[in-house]
């Protein structure tokens, strides 16, 4: 399983189609044919705005990162999106590899394939200090927050989100799990936890 998330980070994001006519026509089919969800998920996963990704598809441009994102997401060839090749094949890791090395991307399949790649990449933990029950100061029954000495509870932090933006989040989260990133799968199966006691 390669590490998506990595490799997109890393991927440039300047124009590598052969023949912009051609890229126009498949990429901006498959954007059109794509699902909400899915358009969601290359949104995140490149993390560019629906505009830009509109006018990549409208002009014929693609870059390598939009390219493996919308392979991985919707199924096709990423070869096929750049004009290289003219039959759809299967994605899998291998073609990807491949796609990668054919731009120049040696290092980055250098990177993944090190096995120490995943152990340098791991987030310390962070130590932090217990607050004892005495530093408790004030409980604020009417909206239950609970006031420690300048300290910000999560229950006093106040985000507001729509609908979609919670359905976007969610739906990145879980292919982020589904794709072996480290921690989504535990976010997920928390997030499905709280849901289920409210």
């Amino acid at each position: 399983m390669l590490d998506t998330i990595y490799i997109l980070k890393n991927l440039k994001k300047a124009n590598i189609s052969v023949t912009s006519d051609l890229t126009r026509e498949r990429a901006g089919q498959l954007w059109k044919q794509a699902s909400y969800i899915d358009r969601n998920e290359i949104i995140s996963l490149v993390d560019l705005a629906p505009s830009t990704i509109h006018h990549i598809y409208s002009s014929g441009k693609i870059s390598a990162r939009l390219a493996v994102a919308m392979a991985l997401v919707l199924k096709v060839d990423p070869f096929y999106l750049t004009a290289e090749t003219d039959v759809d094949g299967a994605v899998n890791d291998e073609v990807i590899k491949r796609f990668l090395l054919a731009h120049g991307y040696e290092d980055i399949i250098r990177e993944i394939e090190d096995p120490q790649h995943h152990m340098g990449f791991q987030p310390r933990p962070k130590k932090r200090k217990p607050i004892p029950a005495e530093s408790v100061t004030e409980r604020n029954v009417e909206n239950g927050t609970t006031l420690c000495e300048d300290k910000v509870l999560a229950s006093e932090v106040h985000i507001e989100l729509s609908d979609n933006d919670i359905l976007l989040l969610l739906h990145a989260i879980q292919f982020k799990a589904a794709h072996g990133v480290g921690g989504a799968a535990t976010l997920l199966k928390n997030i499905h936890e709280i849901l289920l006691l409210n």
